[in-house]
């Protein structure tokens, strides 16, 4: 997305532009990384065992599958949040496919 396009056209304030265009810094998005996605899942697997006292001890074969085929449309968040389900859905010791969300299985 371009910002300063966005601001050209009038769908984006020009004063908030250039307060968060001090210093830009481009990150390409998460389908564009798809080695990032395992370890931004482990990391978001720790952070909400803790905050829902759970102790899942990683992903099945199945579910790394299924979170490296898809391809986050929703980006960094849509990942969390997907974690985040996970978490709370899961019944056994890892999370499997089953705890996925049905978009990302598709």
């Amino acid at each position: 997305m371009d910002l300063k396009q966005l601001c050209d056209e009038g769908s984006f304030r020009r004063d908030l532009y250039y307060r968060l265009n001090v210093f830009p810094i481009e990150i390409p998005p998460l389908r564009e990384r798809p080695d990032d996605v395992l370890v931004l899942a482990n990391y978001f697997l720790q952070v909400y065992n803790q905050k829902n006292g759970k102790n899942l001890g990683g992903f099945t074969r199945q579910a790394v599958a299924a979170l490296s085929r898809h391809s986050w449309p929703g980006n960094v968040r849509e990942l969390e949040n997907c974690i985040e389900r996970c978490v709370v859905m899961s019944k056994g010791p890892f999370v499997d496919a089953d705890a996925l969300p049905p978009t990302v299985l598709a």
